[in-house]
């Protein structure tokens, strides 16, 4: 700071300090330095302290004198420097903020002295001045301390020569200085800061003549200002941006920055946090909020690329562009947290609001509020969100896999005639054991791997699509279909009473007249007294049970194979798959409990038979995700090829 000792440097850290109205303290109880305010507002409010300069001392009557550190204003007995007249606050379409105070002891006699500071976009503070400072020395220092530091005048000889120098040391505002202005602005814009322009002026008004708020109004102070110079704040990304921003890429949402900043500054800070990539040329077109006037809704929409930034927008382009995204069929997440962004925020079809800074109509405008104010905390919204679908479609389909297989095996035993493969106490029972405990681990199964690199589903489609339909259908079909062949088997050969686990060998089998209505009414009433016909249905019984336990770890992914899935990440489905498992065990071996259930104690080879089912049916499972993959890999390989515009169908 001590190396641009010049008037104009000056100047615009007094604007700095006196168009602000943050504040940075030192919090004695926390220990630390603390800020209230708007952050750009804050990090001006530094600058100007680090320059020597506070708000509180020059506006405040000095009765003692008070530092700010070393470097402070020191301030002297005497009356008040600066009193507040007037304040015009900052809004989006003059893009400018001005204040007006009265500086006392500069005016001469029966005058009073009135001093105008104003910041805001360069070319707006540009537009309204007619003079810029001459090349004069600083005012805030003179010469140093007995340790070698600058030395700070005194907040009334600050606004003497604030004063002074406003009154003195103006020239008109030329075109080679608006010109460099202007370049600078680009500049410091390309480097990533966000650039402010600080202007001032001087009045002496008759001391009769009125000093309200609606005299010193807009038209009056923000007009024949005089330009003191630029000032460049860096906002730097938060921690995790990037990789929330190539998380949303990967998933297939488009990033697009709208912002109030200079298009060079929003462009430079889109680039670093990847929003504008290189590999992309679909991302690279920013414009202006002066550009997007010129276009209609229509037009907007029809942009082709979208722009990935809008620079100095105002209120009227932010609903503009949430409109056009839409028309486009996109499904919009606005964020937003100020009054002007509410309208924007409301439309939207998902309006997010800041918790912590943004203001009560934006977040009753909002669907979403967030508590930390963090673009990351968005990206992991969308993640669980996915996760909660993700695991609503595995539950549907694990129960409409399960149950359907139950009606398919009736269908076909109607079909051909046969008795029941199962009674009525095994449905329910199998209902209970297999539907009940897995169905509900599924709804804790932890995101799968890929989550966030699928493009976005559908809003429009339902919940089960054609495929993953066919699927439960071929999923359901498998099983009915083993248990159906098990089944079979044990009634039509003696293989159903070489899985009993006790055979008395005493009862003649009926084979065929048991089964298929052929034989004598009375004995057909009550098949399971053939011992062979109770031994099938249980065995048949346990390999649906087992296919079923065995379905809940399948379709953990509708395409990833079982063996990336893995056992271990979802603990829970373990736990439930036991638990089923045993109450399977306990209703084939507890004395009294299978009575009920009507089912027989099994030996070793129905054992041997469920565990071959459960092996056929993984790798029929494998088989089918095989193809599904090689399915999905087609199908984005066209979407990329077609990929013109944006990265998918979020925003």
């Amino acid at each position: 700071m001590d190396k641009h000792n010049t008037a104009a440097a000056d100047m615009s850290f007094v604007v700095c300090a006196m168009c602000n109205n943050a504040e940075v303290f030192y919090d004695d109880e926390a220990g630390e330095w603390s800020s209230l305010g708007d952050a750009t507002e804050v990090a001006l409010t530094i600058a100007a302290q680090k320059a020597g300069l506070r708000k509180a001392d020059i506006t405040a009557a000095g009765t003692q004198s008070s530092t700010a550190g070393s470097d402070a204003a020191t301030s002297s007995p005497g009356g008040v420097p600066f009193t507040l007249l007037a304040e015009n606050a900052f809004d989006s379409d003059r893009k400018r903020m001005s204040v007006v105070f009265e500086a006392a002891g500069n005016a001469p006699a029966g005058k009073r002295c009135v001093v105008t500071f104003a910041k805001g976009a360069p070319e707006e503070i540009l537009s309204v001045c007619s003079h810029q400072l001459g090349n004069a020395s600083g005012f805030l220092r003179q010469g140093t301390t007995v340790d070698g530091r600058p030395a700070r005048r005194t907040v009334e000889e600050i606004a003497v020569s604030v004063a002074a120098s406003l009154s003195s040391n103006i020239v008109p505002l030329s075109d080679e200085l608006t010109r460099v202005a202007g370049e600078t602005c680009e500049k410091m814009a390309g480097r990533g800061l966000r650039v402010l322009g600080m202007a001032a002026k001087i009045c002496y008004m008759d001391m009769d003549e009125a000093v309200t708020e609606e005299a010193l109004g807009l038209a009056w102070a923000e007009s024949e200002l005089v330009f003191a110079g630029l000032v460049g704040l860096i906002d730097p990304p938060r921690s995790g941006i990037v990789e929330s921003v190539r998380r949303c890429h990967t998933a297939g949402i488009k990033v697009i920055m709208i912002t109030g900043d200079h298009i060079g500054t929003a462009t430079a800070i889109a680039e670093s946090i990847g929003i504008i990539r290189e590999d992309k040329p679909s991302t690279q077109r920013a414009i202006s909020g002066a550009e997007l006037d010129l276009l209609s809704d229509e037009a907007t929409a029809l942009l082709n690329p979208f722009p990935s930034v809008f620079a100095r927008v105002s209120p009227e382009n932010k609903i503009k562009i949430v409109r056009a995204l839409q028309q486009s069929g996109n499904i919009v997440a606005m964020t937003g947290d100020g009054v002007n962004d509410a309208a924007a925020v409301k439309g939207a079809d998902i309006g997010v609001a800041m918790g912590l800074g943004g203001t009560d109509i934006t977040k009753q405008a909002a669907d979403m509020v967030l508590m930390d104010d963090n673009f990351t905390t968005i990206v992991v919204a969308v993640e669980e969100g996915r996760r909660i679908f993700d695991n609503i479609l595995k539950f549907i389909m694990y129960l409409l896999s399960c149950n359907s297989a139950e009606i398919i095996l009736f269908l076909l035993a109607a079909v051909l005639n046969l008795d029941l493969p199962f009674t009525t106490i095994m449905i329910l029972w199998a209902n209970i054991i297999a539907d009940v405990p897995p169905s509900l681990s599924l709804g804790m199964d932890p995101p799968e791997h890929d989550i966030m690199d699928r493009p976005p589903r559908n809003p429009k489609s339902g919940v089960l699509t054609k495929t993953t339909t066919v699927v439960m259908i071929i999923q359901a079909s498998f099983m009915a279909l083993i248990t159906f062949a098990v089944f079979l088997v044990g009634v039509l050969t003696p293989f159903g009473r070489t899985v009993l686990l006790n055979d008395d060998d005493t009862q003649t089998d009926q084979y065929v007249a048991s089964i298929f209505h052929q034989g004598d009414p009375e004995t057909n009433a009550n098949e399971n007294k053939f011992a062979h016909i109770a031994g099938a249905r249980s065995v048949a019984f346990g390999v649906l049970t087992v296919l079923q336990l065995n379905q809940a770890f399948l379709s953990r992914s509708v395409d990833v194979s079982v063996f990336k899935t893995g056992l271990r990440a979802n603990m829970w489905m373990v736990g439930c798959v036991l638990l089923s498992f045993g109450l399977y065990v306990m209703g084939v071996y507890v004395p009294g409990l299978n009575t009920w259930l009507e089912l027989v104690p099994l030996g070793w080879p129905a054992w041997l038979v469920m565990f071959g089912a459960v092996v056929v049916q993984v790798a029929f499972s494998e088989l089918t995700k095989m193809v599904l993959r090689a399915i999905g890999r087609r199908r984005t390989k066209r979407m990329g090829d077609r990929e013109q515009q944006y990265y998918g169908h979020d925003q």
